[in-house]
């Protein structure tokens, strides 16, 4: 026997001897999992919803349902609400020794961030052997695992739970920030409801904010001194409220007083005007801004004057050690009572007036300080008091370029010390024609007169006059009217028609006849003039009357006026008729006219005859 076929007889005895073990080992597995058994009775969430930044709690329960005591392995997995992958897988969790028909409950637990994913999660679990990681005795799979929820939620996340602003001078504005985050899983939406504002203001963000932000702080340049420098800033979101201590502290030392208060004159009168100073000086250690305040007691204990009430406190801004002069000027009112009055004067923080340096008239200060008292004390007497007679003038109602008397006011003074008055205005429609100056001391009178030539209208203003001892506004008016107009009636004229030149006959010489004694001499030949005609017109009459003398006779004719309608006015009518009036008065003048001829003409036939 070769050595080839020794190497193929022990090569099939080895796979014989393999085989046989094979064989073996499945016949023990068949027989193993005839007698070991389990179960997952129980797997479940101890909450169905869960928000981020909190522990979720699984519950799981295992029972020995073989014929033999079991060791087992349990492992549960997590799935997220998108996609395959496992967002969770627990330790393997190790069962031994578990009698037939014995249970046993396990618990896992999965903690949620602010970051995890909204929406619903599948818990599974498998069973296994703990020696044979191929033996599966249950499994619970995705399709019928356990489901539970994680619902979106903001959460909001400080970087400090406190903020020092440290030690800082009156006026100084520090600053501070706090970083506001989002560590949860929605939208973060906030605010901040509460600061300490009488002493930090808040620079950013104004109003609502969303997701991330810094908050800026800064110290207020007018934070009182009398109080101290703390608080909480109240942060309120759709993710939480949050607090925050805020803190501070003024360093230095501070302090003041004034000295040197005085007035101008220990004596007034009503009317005039008070000028006092007095000297602030800074005596702390650091620089300090002060408000200074005047008041004024009268002699019945009651305040006249306030310059905080007026608004003029005075402000100053005083280095350490510094000083200041101050003058105040104050006029007396005209109805001030006479007696002694007194000058105070406070000294305040300007940003905190509740912090007193010194007040004589605040009785805690003066109680729990060593000052002494200190004021100014000033007399008030009577005053001059301007007085005008009479307080207004109406010069009245006239025409126009008509002259009207001057007005004329009396300047008096009704108080004590001397009047000092001064003409300040009046109307441009007005002379001043005394006095010749604008100021003037005492006792006078105003005479103002109307300028000439103004046309018609109503005219009105005041005389201004101020003084020493009050001011007066004297109204005067005056009305100017036009002379009054007659109204024209209208009227119809009518023209009569030319007058026609009488002519001249010559006449030899003739021996002079006495006419007959029942003729009277003609008159001598006349123009006579056109009439107007402004009613009926009655038609003038003309007599042609012969000479009984050498001279020539003449005869004068009228011609009949006539009245022209188109000429006549409207709603007067104003005519002769054309009825037989009118041919009469025409036949009575041709006759006439004709009546020189006839006498001419019968003188020479008489003649004739006595020949």
């Amino acid at each position: 026997m070769n050595i080839s076929s020794k190497i193929a007889i022990a090569v099939l005895i080895l796979g014989l001897v393999i085989g046989l073990s094979g064989l073996s080992i499945y016949s023990s597995v068949d027989a193993f999992q005839e007698v070991a058994s389990g179960k997952i009775l129980l797997l479940k969430a101890n909450r169905p919803i869960y928000v981020p930044k909190t522990t979720a709690i699984f519950n799981v329960e295992v029972e020995n349902d073989g014929a033999t005591a079991q060791d087992y392995q349990l492992t549960m997995v997590l799935y997220g609400p998108t996609g395959d992958d496992e967002v969770f897988r627990s330790k393997v969790e190790r069962i031994t020794q578990l009698l037939p028909g014995e249970k046993q409950q396990l618990q896992f637990q999965w903690s949620t961030s602010g970051r995890t994913e909204a929406g619903e999660y599948t818990l599974t679990a498998n069973l296994r052997d703990l020696e044979l990681f191929d033996v599966l005795f249950d499994s619970i799979s995705r399709s019928d695992g356990h489901t539970f929820e994680v619902r979106a939620k903001p959460l909001v996340f400080l970087s400090d739970d406190a903020i020092d602003f440290g030690e800082f001078l009156p006026g100084q504005t520090p600053e501070q920030s706090l970083f506001v985050s989002n560590t949860g899983n929605g939208v973060l939406e906030w605010s901040i409801t509460s600061v300490p504002d009488y002493w930090v203001e808040l620079v950013s963000p104004v109003g609502d904010a969303t997701e991330s932000a810094t908050v800026m702080l800064r110290v207020k340049k007018d934070a009182p001194l009398s109080r101290r420098m703390e608080g909480v800033l109240v942060i309120q979101s759709n993710g939480g409220d949050r607090e925050v201590t805020l803190t501070g502290k003024f360093d230095g030392i501070f302090d003041g007083k004034f000295d040197n208060i005085r007035t101008s004159k220990g004596l007034y009168r009503q009317g005039e005007t008070i000028n006092l100073e007095y000297t602030a000086k800074n005596t702390g250690t650091v620089a300090m801004e002060y408000g200074a305040a005047i008041t004024v007691v009268a002699p019945d204990g009651s305040i006249v004057y306030d310059d905080v009430s007026a608004g003029k406190r005075v402000r100053l801004a005083l280095n350490a050690e510094g000083s200041r002069t101050v003058k105040f000027a104050w006029d007396l009112p005209l109805d001030t009572p006479v007696g002694f009055y007194k000058a105070y004067v406070a000294l305040t923080y300007w940003f905190d007036p509740e912090y007193i340096f010194y007040d004589a008239l605040d009785d805690g200060f003066m109680r729990s300080s060593d000052s002494e008292l200190i004021n100014a004390l000033f007399e008030v007497k009577e005053g001059p008091n301007l007085v005008a007679e009479p307080t207004e003038w109406d010069y009245g109602s006239i025409l126009v370029d008509e002259t009207v008397d001057r007005a004329n006011i009396e300047i008096s003074n009704a108080g004590g010390a001397t009047l000092e008055w001064e003409l300040v205005s009046w109307p441009d429609w007005i002379d001043i024609a005394k006095p010749s100056k604008l100021i003037n001391i005492g006792d006078n009178n105003i005479l103002a007169r109307v300028r000439p030539s103004l046309p018609s209208n109503n005219y009105s203003g005041a005389i201004r006059i101020e003084s020493n001892g009050g001011n007066i506004t004297i109204p005067i008016s005056i009305n100017i009217t036009s002379p009054a107009t007659p109204t024209p009636v209208a009227t119809a004229t009518v023209e009569p028609t030319a007058t026609v030149p009488p002519t001249e006959t010559p006449v030899p010489p003739t021996v002079t006849s006495t006419p007959p004694p029942d003729r009277p001499a003609p008159p001598p030949p006349t123009a006579t003039a056109r009439p107007k005609v402004t009613s009926t017109p009655v038609p003038p009459t003309a007599t042609a009357t012969p000479v009984p003398t050498a001279r020539p006779v003449v005869a004068q004719a009228t011609v009949e006026p006539t009245s022209t309608p188109e000429e006549e006015p409207s709603g007067v009518g104003c005519s002769a008729p054309l009825g037989h009036e009118s041919l009469a008065s025409g036949l009575v003048n041709g006759l006439l006219m004709l009546a020189p001829l006839g006498l001419i003409a019968g003188a020479k036939y008489g003649r004739r005859r006595r020949r």
